[in-house]
């Protein structure tokens, strides 16, 4: 078992704790993808999982914060990721690859077909 943190606005956090989370799987991801962004304690007690977690909602969602404290199994059927581990930072590097590929045919898909206007500050 491994206890982790996610922030989020007050409002999610009471649709979470009444129907848990729901992953919806989007064409535009996160960061990482689609799946529930938590903080966990590092090895050696440097950082604080619950304040980063903290920390995170107030810089990114709007409204008051919330931050839940989550129980998860760690398994073989739960896949989480570590930014430490060495194993995961080879992988790392080939989901980025491949989540820059995705971005890049999402952009060329979405660009608009005229070209973009560019405002310019006039220096003072």
């Amino acid at each position: 078992m491994l206890e982790v943190y996610h922030g989020t606005t007050k409002e999610i956090a009471q649709k979470i704790l009444r129907e848990n989370f729901k992953i919806i799987h989007k064409e535009v991801t996160n960061d990482l993808g689609n799946g529930v962004y938590t903080y966990c304690p590092d090895e050696e007690n440097i950082w604080d999982p619950q304040n980063n977690a903290r920390r995170y909602a107030i810089q990114y969602k709007n409204g008051k914060t919330q931050v839940l404290e989550v129980t998860i199994s760690v398994s073989s059927d739960v896949y989480y990721i570590d930014l430490d581990d060495e194993e995961f930072k080879q992988k790392w590097n080939q989901i980025r690859a491949s989540l820059e590929q995705r971005a890049n045919e999402i952009w060329k898909k979405y660009r608009m077909s005229t070209p973009v206007i560019k405002c310019w500050k006039t220096p003072i």
